[in-house]
């Protein structure tokens, strides 16, 4: 039973104005669909619920929770886009006078790039690196805050703090030079109408300390000139000479959106185990461990004096840093201790080699934050050995340093791109050990936005950029939410996504020729199979023969329609279901006969990977099933000696296949 009100008094009364489901005989006991009363913009419910044993006995009510519905309409938002020409870090400020505190103040900020919220001087919210990346020709997002308690009687200081992040030339959907901002508070009294105080022409800016290192690219180095800051640049007491007034900028062709997902936040604060001087004026400083997040150091030193910060992911026998154009810099005000901080940017590295400053850091003021997307959570796992809990909480911590901004990239330190493939590898860890399904729900809004007209799905997203990839990285599309709804009963995924797989297979379709799918894409990533096995790569001159490489990707394909068939009958879709099955089972046949090799009882080039996805597919006839299996063990223990001899995918699909033969 699910009661739903439209105050906390209600609630407590046990009166659902808003939805009273009564006593539901049903086996659903997660996402089960409001079915109130239609909601309006900005408005707040409360909940709760109880259930009944198998004996009729009921629980307890659960502890009232609430949710609060965002901006519906266009017509909701208030406030203009606004930006500031040539600055790729502005701030902007706006002083507005309030005759009472408000009884309630929200805050709703969407940006294209990255923001920092102020009231009064005080930064809003513990997220960092808000919001979420999305497709900026396609979506923003927005966040929303709770402003009340930072509001008072008489002046106030709304202020922005704008950072590029994704949000520089070359990115679709960029139509700015600097990034761009929406924001606005709405305020109400104990009596009357709201009122909305937005972003327009009223707004002062100017640019902030923060600029550029070198020319601009995405998420680039950066240099903060502690000797530009402005003292009390978010309050009431700052005169205003030297602030231009805001530019409202074209409003951007996209959906405005709330961010689906769980905010970035510092999860974790990591103190250095040393420093050491590597030669005069150049220090190394050790964390002790990877981390992907921001860097924050204390330093002293005459005014001017350029500190120099570079992060390093790797260093060689040899000595050698691998840095990945890694680089901050921090010019000191002078006078006294100061703080160096990332702030519109993140690093992932373990040492930081620092130069240019007068003296060896001192470590008490040195520490390393930790940022990811903060999903919660859902299990634990510990045993007798020592080096299975370590491999194991290793595994999630490189998983967590892998997931900003609402989706997984191949690496954060270098590309930062969300690529299908890495996602598919790695989805099954997360669902089963944190609480993913805001998380991935967000991602897949992102490859809904980037599927083009003709059907075809990029191989990262977001943003759309180029990258290299092949089926098993689009084909995310199927084998994301196809999860989702097995590890969270989520069927609604399924429903949201079905459309896209529709238009992804049919666009696959016209890539087929004589029951096979053949080679697409004009670039050398286009098509690329299994990533990357140890030894080989797949790049001209080094690439795994490309027999294999079609042989995997007709297997995946084939893949990809047998989920298709399984999400039809979800949604009682039979006849789609049957059109699918029939694909799958059609387009087996001609890989089987096409790439087996009855010689030896293998396929393609008889490598682990490509066993174990024709053991996992309808590729392998019923009494070839037992020879494939003998060689896939033969493969592992003989050939390899005991050795994973896969990549990304081939490792998902081998262990698969190893679990389902045993």
């Amino acid at each position: 039973m699910t009661l739903v009100a439209s105050s906390a008094t209600l609630l407590a009364k046990e009166t659902g104005d808003l939805w009273d489901s009564g006593r539901v005989k049903s086996d659903e006991s997660a996402l089960v669909p409001y079915a109130g009363r239609s909601l309006t913009s900005a408005q707040e419910c409360w909940w709760k619920v109880r259930i009944w044993d198998g004996d009729g006995r009921p629980s307890d009510w659960s502890r009232p929770a609430r949710w609060t519905m965002g901006l519906l309409r266009p017509a909701d938002w208030k406030a203009k886009w606004i930006g500031a020409s040539g600055s790729a870090f502005p701030w902007f400020r706006k002083v507005v006078t309030l005759p009472a505190r408000p009884h309630k103040a929200t805050a709703y900020v969407a940006a294209m790039g990255y923001f920092e919220l102020y009231v009064n001087g005080k930064k809003v919210g513990d997220d960092a690196l808000a919001p979420a990346v999305s497709d900026y020709a396609k979506r923003a997002l927005y966040r929303t805050y709770d402003v009340t308690e930072l509001l008072v009687p008489g002046k106030n200081c709304l202020a922005l703090w704008l950072g590029s992040g994704w949000y520089v030339a070359g990115i679709p959907g960029v139509t700015h030079d600097g990034p761009i901002v929406m924001a606005q508070v709405d305020l109400h009294g104990a009596k009357g109408e709201p009122v909305s105080l937005g972003t327009d022409a009223t707004w002062k800016t100017r640019p902030s300390p923060i600029s550029f290192l070198g020319k601009a690219t995405r998420l680039g180095p950066q240099v903060y000139e502690a000797t530009r800051e402005v003292p009390e640049w978010n309050t009431t007491t700052l005169n205003e000479p030297g602030w231009a007034q805001a530019a409202e900028v074209p409003p951007p062709m996209v959906t405005v959106s709330a961010q689906a997902c769980e905010p970035n936040r510092v999860i974790e604060t990591i103190r250095p185990v040393g420093v050491k001087e590597t030669s005069p004026g150049t220090y190394l400083v050790d964390m002790g461990r990877l981390l992907s997040g921001w860097f924050e150091m204390r330093l002293s030193g005459p005014r001017g004096t350029r500190a120099h910060l570079e992060f390093v992911e790797h260093i060689s026998p040899k000595g050698e840093m691998t840095v990945y154009n890694q680089m901050e810099e921090y010019v000191l005000r002078g006078g006294g201790p100061e703080t160096f901080r990332t702030r519109f940017n993140y690093h992932a590295f373990r040492w930081v080699l620092v130069k240019g400053i007068p003296s060896k850091p001192n470590l008490e003021g040195i520490r390393g934050l930790a940022i990811t997307t903060d999903m919660p959570r859902a299990a634990q796992f510990k045993c007798s050995s020592p080096l299975m809990n370590q491999i194991y909480e290793t595994t999630l911590w490189t998983y967590r340093c892998l997931s900003l901004g609402g989706y997984t990239v191949d690496c954060p330190h270098r590309e930062r791109l969300g690529y299908g493939g890495d996602a598919h590898a790695t989805m099954e860890t997360a669902m089963t050990n944190f609480a993913a399904g805001a998380f991935y729900t967000k991602w897949l809004a992102d490859w809904r936005d980037a599927q083009d007209k003709a059907g075809d799905l990029p191989h990262v997203a977001p943003p759309v950029t180029f990258a290299g990839g092949g089926p098993a990285w689009s084909g995310i599309c199927i084998t994301l939410p196809w999860q989702m709804y097995r590890y969270y009963g989520d069927k609604r995924i399924l429903e949201q996504m079905y459309p896209t797989i529709q238009r992804w297979l049919a666009f696959l379709e016209t890539k087929t020729e004589g029951g096979l799918l053949r080679r697409y894409g004009h670039k050398e990533w286009a098509f690329l199979g299994d990533w990357v096995a140890p030894g080989r790569g797949q790049e001209p001159g080094q690439r795994v023969d490309d027999r294999s490489t079609l042989f995997f990707n007709n297997c995946y394909y084939a893949c990809n329609l047998e989920l298709a068939a399984k999400i039809a009958r979800v949604l009682g879709k039979t006849d789609d279901a049957s059109r699918y099955s029939e694909k799958a089972a059609a387009l087996a046949q001609a890989v089987h006969k096409e790439f087996f090799q009855a010689k030896d009882g293998t396929y393609a080039n008889g490598e682990q990977p490509y066993l174990a996805l024709a053991l996992l597919t309808r590729v392998v006839p019923e009494d070839l099933r037992a020879t494939v299996l003998q060689n896939l063990e033969k493969a592992i223990l003989v050939t390899d000696k005991g050795h994973i001899n896969s990549g990304i995918h081939g490792h998902y699909f081998l262990i698969k296949a190893l679990l389902a033969e045993n």
